[in-house]
């Protein structure tokens, strides 16, 4: 087999590895199956919580920075380093025609490769690369810094086969004990269970092109119950719509044992404010755009600003990873490979490089917001990944979340502020134009007779009730006039 074959063969088989046998990925994962673990949402230690997102950040902050300063790179600047990476390009210009946007799995015909196949069939830098990552695997103290540090790398993990062993790690959850999950009986008294089910069959272009109905049915059904086990023991967890994308990478990549896992700890972590009552904490998250974006182009901050854009469109980016919005399959578990690796808000500072990449294109765009929320909304297939990833882990050195909290909270106020304002003047105007319309409105002339013919079947059944209540008054008066004059009476001699 020559090389261009090879390296066809190697990309392939990275975006299409799906493990059909659970036991097999348990067995890369070196687990050990133990009790059910029944920490719930409510009662998780929230100390051990922040100390996890604590040490992801501390590994951004104070690592020295050693790559080149990537701020000002832009989207037509950037080009291949080497002719591995220049062949991959190309093969995915290939594979990228057959089902466009799908954000599916390319190739499913290998499938059942095995990992020394695949290992066989890549690339000597991406082979380089797999032998540095189980060295750091196979330490008796696996070095979490260096595989962070491999993630934001070229390729990232490079194979699925790997990501099934590192996840898991990077997450701590290689030797938690699993999860049974619930069958379809079970998890259908949840009440969340009809939303899960109507966003899971909306996800059929997240499942492999050329897998069996029978086979996709299967792992919607894992899927379901994956995300329903995880909501039942986590009562405190809100679903919302989005949750079923995070779901399906985990069950495509690791398999259904070790994806609920990931998903569980993931939502108590990463994606804890998004599965909050409100989406109070989520719009403060999607805030932090702006102040990010400012840093690494304030031309197109101002032009955003000023356009009334919002942070809507970035929501789905936000809490799905991306898995949503990226066209591959290839690209959503490369990103997800950096994501797991670091602090909880970067999903931000990749979506301020991405508008940095597009920079020229946004700013050429008319200040309009419907205009401007459509062009943020088209997110292009060719994204140079590695180059944004290494400019997103800069951007967060540069300005870390704390040191732009302040003007974060500014803007929510702002908005806030322009909210109530344009309430106020909606409400101005309905009350100006029905003023407008009562006055406007002709007044046709009325004759005493109308009115009176008007108002006499109206109040018919009044005028009886009066007439009567007098002639009852009448009556009495009469008669005590009678009982007290009664001698006069008979003085007339009446007759009666």
């Amino acid at each position: 087999m020559n090389n261009s074959s090879n390296i066809e063969a190697a990309d392939k088989q990275q975006e299409v590895k799906i493990s059909d046998d659970t036991d097999e990925l348990h067995t890369s994962l070196g687990k050990e199956l133990h009790e059910q673990n029944t920490t719930s949402f409510k009662d998780i230690n929230t100390s051990s919580v922040i100390s996890r997102i604590e040490e992801l950040e501390e590994s951004f902050t104070e690592e020295d920075a050693s790559m080149s300063n990537v701020k000002d790179a832009k989207c037509t600047n950037i080009k291949c380093m080497d002719s591995d990476t220049e062949n991959t390009d190309k093969l995915n210009e290939i594979t990228s025609e057959q089902d466009v946007r799908s954000n599916a799995i390319e190739n499913i015909a290998d499938i059942n490769a095995t990992e020394g196949e695949q290992f066989s069939l890549l690339t000597e830098f991406q082979q380089s690369k797999v032998d540095k990552i189980r060295e750091l695997l196979q330490s008796s103290i696996v070095d979490v810094a260096g595989l962070q540090e491999l993630a934001v790398q070229e390729h990232g993990f490079v194979t699925d086969a790997v990501r099934q062993q590192v996840w898991p790690r990077l997450l701590h959850v290689d030797n938690v004990p699993p999860i049974p999950l619930l069958d379809r009986e079970q998890a259908s008294g949840h009440h969340y269970y009809s939303q899960v089910v109507l966003d899971v069959e909306r996800t059929l272009k997240r499942f492999p092109p050329g897998i069996s109905s029978e086979r996709r049915k299967v792992l919607m059904d894992q899927l379901i119950r994956m995300i329903v086990t995880v909501l039942k023991r986590n009562p405190d967890m809100h679903y919302y719509q989005g949750y079923h994308d995070v779901g399906i990478t985990f069950l495509l990549v690791c398999g259904e044992d070790a994806g609920v896992l990931l998903l569980e700890e993931l939502s108590l972590t990463h994606l804890r404010e998004f599965l909050q009552p409100t989406m109070e904490r989520t719009q403060r998250w999607l805030a932090f755009i702006y102040p990010i974006l400012a840093t690494a182009s304030p031309a197109l901050y101002q032009h955003m600003l000023q356009s009334g854009v919002g942070t809507v469109f970035c929501l789905a980016w936000l809490i799905t990873w991306y898995a949503h919005t990226l066209s591959h399959y290839r690209h959503v578990v490369r990103l997800y490979d950096f994501l797991l690796s670091s602090p909880p808000l970067m999903p931000m500072y990749v979506a301020a490089a991405i508008l940095n990449c597009r920079e020229q294109q946004l700013l050429a765009v008319e200040c309009d917001m419907a205009m401007m929320h459509h062009a943020l909304s088209q997110v292009p297939d060719d994204l140079p990944l590695d180059s944004l990833l290494q400019e997103a882990k800069q951007l967060y050195r540069q300005v870390p979340p704390p040191t732009i909290a302040e003007k974060v909270d500014h803007y929510l106020l702002q908005q806030k502020q322009q909210e109530e304002a344009e309430m106020l003047e909606r409400e101005q105007r309905k009350a100006a134009a029905a003023r407008a319309r009562d006055k406007c409105k002709p007044r046709p002339h009325v004759s005493w007779a109308s009115t009176l013919a008007t108002f006499v079947p109206r109040n018919l059944y009044t005028v009886r009730g009066a007439g009567a209540v007098a002639v009852i008054a009448v009556v009495m008066g009469l008669t005590a006039f009678y009982c007290k004059n009664q001698g006069h009476f008979k003085m007339l001699q009446l007759p009666w």
